[in-house]
């Protein structure tokens, strides 16, 4: 956030609708997030952005996950000054002072803090059992400063730790946004080889059927519309997304009243309930313990759809 002026996620969006309006392309903007409780009221106000660029001719749709968080690397959250110093930088008394100072006015601003950042996977064997915890859980067990426990984790993974970081949507806004007509459905999430899973791997398309189903904030069919046919059109991606004669046969079986998302904090890579069974290119999907695998080919069902 600028505390003098424009909140800087609503920059951002003014910046790339400008450029949609400029050059004509399609705006496909990703991902309309919130990121701190300071950035949580300027909803509206963005909501309102794009409301008038559709309205000008711009051809543009947000994407957006059902979790207040998201994964990416530590790394991130450092300034460029700090990356192109990398990595003796942070070894270096008077650079680490500077970076300190940067963080808190920046947590501040933003309405965040290191309550906030979970490490998925520290990717060093010195936090490495410490997978799981937030940084100011893992500051407490090993002594140090939640800053000095972040540098400590950046230093010795070599910049490679992971982590998930909250607060990307406040109270109410991923309902609000799932309502709106640019409004696009996705994970934004993979499968990682250590560590922590993120939840949004296992639960996000259970979870947006869940919001719906308990909010009635968006109809059964435009859900399932906006997570296939319309993401398949978006992306150019042909045979795919709806059942219909010679299409792909990518088809998912569910209990419209049972299906939801199970993960929780610790238990972030539950199988949902509700989903009957899962075909990918015809080929039925097994769960097995937690993944879901292929059959074998010659168990494939011939399938007309």
């Amino acid at each position: 956030m600028n505390p003098f002026g424009k909140a800087h996620n609503l920059r951002a969006i003014d910046e790339m609708l400008d450029l949609a309006r400029e050059t004509g392309v399609r705006l496909q903007f990703s991902h309309l997030i919130f990121v701190g409780e300071a950035t949580w009221n300027t909803l509206d106000e963005a909501i309102a952005r794009f409301d008038k660029a559709i309205a000008d001719g711009v051809d543009v749709k947000f994407d957006m996950f059902p979790y207040p968080f998201g994964a990416t690397l530590l790394k991130t959250l450092l300034p460029e000054w700090v990356m192109a110093g990398m990595p003796g930088i942070l070894k270096k008394s008077l650079p680490m002072l500077r970076l300190r100072l940067e963080a808190w006015l920046a947590f501040r601003s933003l309405g965040l803090g290191y309550d906030c950042i979970q490490i998925s996977d520290a990717n060093c064997p010195a936090y490495e059992k410490y997978n799981g915890l937030f940084i100011t859980e893992i500051a407490s067990r090993v002594g140090k400063s939640p800053f000095e426990t972040m540098v400590d984790i950046l230093d010795q993974s070599n910049a490679e730790a992971r982590m998930i970081m909250h607060k990307y949507y406040g109270p109410q806004i991923v309902e609000k946004l799932m309502t709106h007509p640019a409004a696009m459905f996705m994970t934004g999430s993979w499968p990682e080889p250590s560590g922590v899973e993120n939840a949004a791997t296992f639960g996000a398309f259970p979870r947006f059927l869940q919001i719906a189903r308990e909010t009635g904030n968006v109809s059964l069919e435009t859900l399932i519309h906006r997570i296939t046919a319309q993401a398949a059109e978006r992306f150019g991606i042909v045979e795919r997304g709806c059942i219909r004669d010679g299409y792909i046969a990518d088809v998912v079986v569910l209990d419209w009243q049972e299906v939801r998302d199970n993960t929780t904090r610790d238990l972030c890579n539950a199988p949902p309930s509700g989903i009957e069974h899962v075909f990918i290119n015809g080929v039925p999907a097994r769960l097995d313990g937690k993944k879901y695998t292929l059959a074998p080919t010659g168990e494939c069902l011939a399938m007309s759809v």
